[in-house]
């Protein structure tokens, strides 16, 4: 079962949404920041859904225990009514039954009932995102529920290979397996509705990496270790930059995503990661001016390992290590180019190598005057 605005009740956005695109595209001229030529384009390879296959499995178990499993095509709420109207002995064994194969009579009732608290709360966040990008709590109530369903599943398979599902009648294991057709269906939903805010979050990520590269052009490029914009001292924070990065390497992860965002934005992404992750690396940093201020010949292999160390640092926090290849297809040829940490790293560290070097001083500069503390400075301002 697929998941469509209809679905959910909504109203189709595709013109908007269409819009909303066009709009974004011109205000941040992501093919420029993708570095494309006229009719140059980008594919994304897919990637596997690594979670579909663990509910495929699944299903498969039960289909061959089972026998006449496949045909089955019964109401997963069937099983509900009965319970809330005049439940049997029979109906009372098969909720313990199918609570003790799916781990909790929590995966059951979310798996019959349309009234369970996951199913309506993902319902609504499935019709927020066509309008908006999902809060925090939301996006992690989502992933929950997600989790709970492969984990309900996962103790499917457990219980399998514990007991090979004896003691299960052909109806317990055409109910069982309808189950998990539920289960399947409804992280699939959920897997669209995640990928779908996740290209709200990576559109959003874009821009503000941008802004943070646009400031870092009209710096004065010198290794004094202190740099001004427009007469303000610019600063990156390590928070916020791991942030941008765990976004957008979270949605690298998200096979819905792969299969529906702009190559081009994902293009555009990648390049700005490498620019500001190389800027963050060594501009300002104390450690790379004192190679400088030592008074001795600094010399290429001594400021990579001082960037290859800020570099990492700032890589080696994150939380997301997913990986995309996109295809850069131009008009006679194609070139491949990975989507992750390890190609960030290595692509950062050489641009900010090449661009340090650039900027060493021909000879030993003077070293920068001792810094007073405050007890000093009052002392001295007394004095005066």
């Amino acid at each position: 079962m697929s998941w469509t605005p209809q679905d959910l009740g909504g109203t189709p956005v595709t013109e908007d949404a269409s819009a909303e695109s066009e709009t974004y595209q011109k205000t941040l001229d992501i093919y420029a920041l993708a570095e494309l030529e006229r009719g140059d384009r980008v594919a994304v390879e897919p990637i596997p859904q690594d979670t579909m296959e663990v509910f495929e499995q699944t299903l498969d178990i039960i289909k061959e225990e089972g026998g006449q499993a496949q045909g089955a095509e019964l109401d997963p709420e069937r099983l509900a009514r009965r319970l809330k109207e005049a439940p049997g002995d029979n109906d009372l064994r098969k909720v313990f039954l199918f609570a003790e194969v799916l781990g909790s009579y929590d995966a059951v009732n979310d798996l019959t009932r349309k009234d369970s608290p996951y199913y309506r709360l993902s319902l609504k966040y499935g019709q927020t995102v066509l309008h908006r990008v999902l809060e925090e709590k939301e996006g992690r109530y989502l992933e929950e529920y997600h989790d709970a369903l492969k984990k309900a599943i996962a103790n499917a398979r457990d219980y399998y290979r514990n007991t090979g599902l004896r003691g299960l009648t052909v109806e317990e294991m055409q109910e069982l397996y309808t189950l998990v057709m539920s289960a399947r269906d409804k992280a699939k939903e959920i897997t669209e509705i995640l990928g779908r805010n996740l290209i709200l979050q990576i559109e959003q990520a874009v821009a503000r990496l941008n802004a943070i590269r646009e400031q870092s052009l009209h710096v004065d490029r010198t290794v004094d270790g202190i740099f001004l914009v427009d007469d303000e001292v610019m600063f990156i924070g390590a928070g916020e930059l791991r942030e941008l990065i765990d976004t957008v390497f979270k949605g690298v992860g998200n096979p819905y995503l792969a299969g529906n965002i702009d190559g081009v934005l994902l293009l555009a992404a990648r390049n700005l990661l490498i620019d500001v992750v190389s800027f963050y690396s060594y501009y300002g940093k104390h450690q790379i001016y004192q190679l400088f201020a030592q008074g001795r010949a600094v010399d290429r292999q001594r400021v990579t390992m001082r960037i290859r160390n800020e570099v990492r640092k700032i890589l080696h926090a994150c939380k997301q290590d997913n990986k995309l290849v996109l295809t850069r297809i131009m008009q006679k040829e194609e070139e491949k180019l990975d989507l992750s940490i390890e190609a960030i790293q290595r692509e950062a560290e050489e641009e900010a190598v090449e661009a340090v070097v650039k900027i060493m001083p021909s000879g030993n500069p003077t070293p920068p005057p001792e810094k007073k503390g405050w007890f000093r400075r009052l002392l001295d301002w007394l004095g005066s």
